[in-house]
């Protein structure tokens, strides 16, 4: 080892020499090794035999460091993008601010993620509160988890039926006035500029409740609220504002004559509900219910459930589905998932569709309610069947819906990307908004206006129409009695000209070329609205495509056979069609299926209905990710995905002691006041290592489990010397914080001998959700005359945290979060059961394990001996353990 020490201290004095120093390299020189050390730090990074004895010249050294250097600068640079929050600048501010949410969603760039941490810790102070203590505890908690899911499905459907109804009033009364200067005034011009003035007049009012109000309001919210049940926090995702703002917002759209729908919205919006019923606290009323009913659920994990429970009631009010919405929930948006959830989902699924379809029915003067008609948002189908002969063209209708969903997120990605680096800042996003509206909405007149050829109404037309109260528009300037094709399917609503594509059971309704001309205008306006800053969705649009398309196929199979099938069913083609444009687009394919034939009333259409959806499933993937999966990685949320869909081989190949963080600052059992104020300052960690202090070793370790190392520290009476430190467990920066606002409030010191808060102190309610933002006033106001005494953390410290081995793969510790929904994981020596590092998100990103794996494959040219020098990151993990004691608190950054 001689020769190691000689080759680093060259390297250090031509670092001196050229003005480097070895702080700008996370610590100094290993320490010494012995022969066997040697062996296994050498096989572990695939040195060699041959390289287990060579000697590094200080050149080469320094090449080495300066090699390191600037590849940390580089990987710092790629990871401040996807990196979670550290700097105190950044968590100073409040979570719920305007500047954050509209980083998040129109500038991501300049937005750091962090996690929501769903574990909830078995301590003394947990089990009283969140775990029944008796069974008939337990059967009083499963209880209200249904009559939770009950208020939640009412709440929902309500909610459902204001959204309906605001979208039908503004619609109809923008479009009465704009057929009123066309019809009765016969100004074809004047109706033109008269919609298009009201259209801006709705896009801005919806575009400024987003850019001005509430950013998160924006686009269909599914994928911010998949990314939240996979643990990432988006702050104001599920805020009251965020609700309204959307609510209000997407009727607006909607009527201003975007190619949106209103699911998506809805599918965010109960998913507030859900979370707000949960919690059942409000920091805009500032109160929260004492009902003992809801103390079980004021948690994360709990949060996360109900969000995906209104979530689920909100597909399902929104195309009357309550088994697609839970379908939906379960495939596409919930990582956590339990049997009593399932259960509850039902209830509240049903709850909703019944609550909505009844307000619908009373508002229109129908007080005489047929249960079994409600629902059915597109009208019932007739029971169209499914002949083997047609096969060949639903297979083409699948493989042309992957294809559009493949164009979908092709155009996307580089207008999105566009969009955030351009068009980020709020007067642009609604200038933006208004210039498609104005776009959309002067083709789809002018459109109509040029081409107005006017054609008796059918009695097939008017039936298809007429279904589900809805109004048709499609008379444009047309004398009474007539009305013009384009216009039913340009000018007309969506939820109109759908029932004109499903419901027409005129095969021959529709010309080629108009259906061509609808589908080239609804891919063009489906790929420029998603993104704008409004709330819309995205599944009416693609289910409008997928019909238009399916229409266009039907068309082509009708003419194709001789003497034209007596048997052909063309809704059956339309059908399949809008379920292979919402495969093709989402990637899912059960759910839409279940929410298609739901909607519809179209059962016999489930089989074919899969296989459409699954192959424009494949063909999708085969080219690119859905669309929403796209958005979730163009803003650089690090969701978890199932698969390991990007560059799998290296999370099999890096190992957790290459990426893991070896600055690891703990705290003592009992800490000194003084002690938890400067931590809490200083480190903006969400959770820290909890560690106790022994003079002999424990239980049945052996002396060499616990090596007697003397620490030195310095400390405010001198410096004092520490040994063998145990690790307890892991305590969260919010209960920190909460026990020193107990302290500076109500000048109670029950803390300080270890009894434990009461929990509505530091749960996830009104008013503890304001501690983060009022961190900074209650560390300054701690009174002084406490510094010097100790909080107790045994009840608050988590004695089961998520741990692994140093040498587990990425693979294992990507799993390990997916499964746990824990924020962070604990890597740990096995030798001797020590902690030598810590987990989260930030280290195990794609950008990441590729920085990573690069420099652990290029120590492969260089001497061992350099490797150590350069690269002290990747020191082995036979190294001594040298913590560092700053004022209480151990350093592993050496810890091996």
């Amino acid at each position: 080892m001689s020769d190691t020490k000689s080759a680093a201290a060259e390297a250090a004095g031509e670092n001196k020499e050229n003005g480097l120093s070895d702080q700008n390299f996370e610590g100094a020189l290993p320490p010494e090794m012995n022969e066997a050390d040697d062996v296994v730090f050498a096989d572990a990074y695939g040195l060699g035999a041959n390289r287990r004895n060579s000697t590094a010249s200080g050149k080469q050294s320094l090449d080495g460091v300066r090699k390191s250097g600037e590849s940390r600068k580089h990987s710092e640079d790629k990871r401040r993008r996807f990196s979670f929050s550290k700097s105190a600048k950044e968590d100073d501010i409040d979570d719920d601010t305007y500047s954050m949410e509209f980083r998040l969603e129109f500038d991501p760039r300049a937005h750091k993620f962090d996690t929501v941490n769903f574990h909830v810790p078995h301590n003394s102070a947990n089990l009283k509160q969140y775990f029944p203590q008796t069974s008939k505890e337990e059967s009083y908690r499963y209880t209200a988890v249904f009559v939770l899911a009950v208020i939640v499905g009412i709440l929902v459907g309500c909610i459902g039926w204001l959204m309906e109804a605001g979208v039908s009033w503004a619609t109809i009364g923008l479009y009465t006035v704009a057929q009123t200067v066309l019809i009765e005034n016969g100004h074809v011009v004047g109706g033109i500029f008269a919609f298009i003035a009201l259209g801006v007049v709705m896009a801005a009012g919806a575009s400024v409740l987003v850019v001005f109000v509430s950013p998160l309001a924006a686009g269909s919210g599914i994928p911010e609220i998949k990314s939240y049940l996979n643990g990432v926090k988006l702050p104001g995702l599920t805020k009251f504002r965020t609700m309204i703002a959307k609510g209000v917002g997407v009727c607006l759209s909607i009527a201003s004559g975007y190619v949106c729908g209103r699911e998506g919205p809805m599918i965010h919006c109960g998913g507030i509900l859900g979370n707000a019923t949960a919690q059942a606290a409000n920091n805009i009323l500032r109160a929260r219910l004492p009902y003992r009913m809801w103390d079980f659920f004021r948690t994360e994990a709990w949060k996360r459930d109900f969000t995906a429970l209104g979530s689920a009631a909100g597909v399902a009010v929104a195309f009357q589905a309550p088994i697609g919405g839970l379908l939906f929930v379960l495939e596409e948006a919930a990582t956590h998932w339990s049997q009593t959830m399932t259960w509850a989902t039902v209830v509240g699924t049903i709850l909703a569709c019944i609550v909505g379809a009844i307000l619908e029915e009373i508002s229109h003067g129908n007080l005489n309610i047929d249960v079994s008609e409600v629902g059915f948002v597109f009208g019932p189908l007739s029971n169209s069947s499914f002949y083997l002969k047609d096969y060949g063209f639903f297979i083409l209708i699948g493989l042309c819906g992957g294809l559009f969903g493949a164009l979908l997120s092709l155009l996307q990605k580089p207008l999105t990307q566009f969009r955030f680096k351009y068009v980020n800042r709020p007067w642009r996003r609604l200038l933006e908004a208004l210039l498609v509206n104005i776009l959309t909405n002067g083709v789809r007149l002018l459109v109509t206006a040029l081409t107005n050829e006017c054609v008796l109404v059918d009695e097939a037309y008017e039936n298809a129409v007429s279904l589900k109260y809805k109004k048709d528009f499609s008379q444009f300037s047309c004398p009474d009695g007539y009305h013009s094709l384009f216009a039913a399917l340009l000018y007309n609503p969506l939820d109109v000209v759908l029932q004109a594509l499903l419901h027409n059971e005129n095969e021959e309704a529709y010309n080629a070329y108009l259906l061509i001309s609808a589908l080239a205008f609804y891919t063009f306006f489906t790929i420029l609205t998603y993104g704008i800053a409004v709330p819309s969705g995205l599944f009416i649009p693609a289910f409008v495509w997928g019909a238009t398309l399916g229409r266009l196929v039907g068309l082509l199979a009708y003419n194709a056979f001789p003497d034209h099938r007596a048997d052909f069913e063309i809704s059956s083609y339309v059908y399949l069609g809008g379920v292979a444009g919402l495969a093709g687009a989402t990637r899912m394919t059960a759910s839409v299926v279940l929410i298609a034939a739901e909607s519809a009333g179209f059962g016999t259409g489930i089989i074919t209905g899969i296989l459409v959806a699954v192959i424009a499933k494949f063909t999708g993937d085969f080219f690119n990710t859905g669309i929403y999966d796209l958005h979730i990685a163009l803003k650089g949320i690090p969701i978890l995905e199932p698969r390991l869909l990007e560059k799998p081989d290296l999370f099999y190949r890096v190992l957790c002691r290459d990426v893991m963080e070896r600055n690891v600052y703990a705290l003592y059992d009992r800490s000194k006041v003084s002690d938890l104020v400067r931590i809490l300052k200083e480190h903006k960690h969400g959770c820290f290592p909890v560690t106790a202090k022994y003079l002999e070793p424990v239980g049945l370790a052996s002396d060499g489990a616990f090596p007697r190392i003397p620490i030195v520290a310095p400390e405010p009476a001198g410096l004092m010397n520490f040994s063998n430190v145990q690790f307890r467990g892991m305590v969260e920066r919010r209960v920190l914080v909460a026990c020193l606002y107990h302290l500076t409030t109500h000048y109670k010191d029950d803390v300080l001998y270890g009894k434990p808060l009461p929990r509505n102190r530091y749960d996830t309610a009104y008013p503890n959700t304001r501690y983060k933002s009022r961190e900074a006033w209650i560390l300054d106001n701690v009174p002084k005359e406490l510094y010097e005494n100790e909080v107790h953390l045994e009840p608050y410290i988590d004695r089961n945290p998520a741990i692994i081995s140093d040498k587990a793969t990425v693979a294992e510790a990507r799993e390990m979060f997916r499964s746990t929904g824990q924020r962070h994981i604990i890597c740990v020596w096995l030798k001797t059961g020590r902690v030598v590092g810590i987990m989260t998100r930030k280290d195990i990103l794609p950008e990441t394990i590729e920085f990573v794996d690069e420099q652990v494959r290029s120590v492969a040219n260089q001497p061992e001996e350099a490797f150590r020098f350069a690269n002290p990151r990747y020191t082995s993990s036979i190294a001594s353990f040298r913590p560092q004691f700053v004022s209480g608190f151990h350093d592993f950054s050496a810890l091996e």
